[in-house]
């Protein structure tokens, strides 16, 4: 599920979109930070934690899709995206209730060298993608 970069995404935009997806469909982008000599611990952490818990959300149909992108090592405001997608709205609207209820609490967080997320690195951004039917 690693993309080598960033700029795979630009190029990849479409297949990320699942196909036969209606026009409503949407992505959360949560941009990583990792703390000095983390990034690798980081993405172990959260392909074994974050990933886990989103595997259990899509068979529980909560979400559809999930990615994880390692930035260009020319822009240091963040170093991985991680990008979740909901089939609509409404999907969206309900994972956090979902997630908090159902999703979270069996799982039990894996630590990468003794770690957890907050010792490795920190969320610096997050926002929403509304993805639009083009014409080519």
């Amino acid at each position: 599920m690693i993309a080598p970069d960033v700029n795979a995404l630009v190029y990849a935009a479409r297949p990320i979109v699942p196909a036969g997806a209606s026009p409503g469909v949407m992505s959360r982008l949560t941009y990583l930070k990792a703390f000095p000599d983390q990034r690798k611990r980081l993405e172990r952490f959260v392909e074994q934690n974050w990933f886990a818990m989103d595997a259990r959300a899509k068979r529980a149909g909560y979400l559809v899709d999930n990615h994880l992108l390692r930035g260009s090592p020319a822009d240091t405001t963040w170093d991985l995206l991680e990008i979740s997608t909901y089939a609509d709205s409404m999907q969206h609207a309900r994972i956090d209730s979902k997630f908090r209820a159902i999703i979270r609490p069996p799982h039990v967080i894996v630590r990468i060298a003794g770690r957890e997320f907050r010792e490795l690195g920190r969320i610096v951004k997050e926002e929403t993608l509304r993805w639009q039917a083009t014409s080519r």
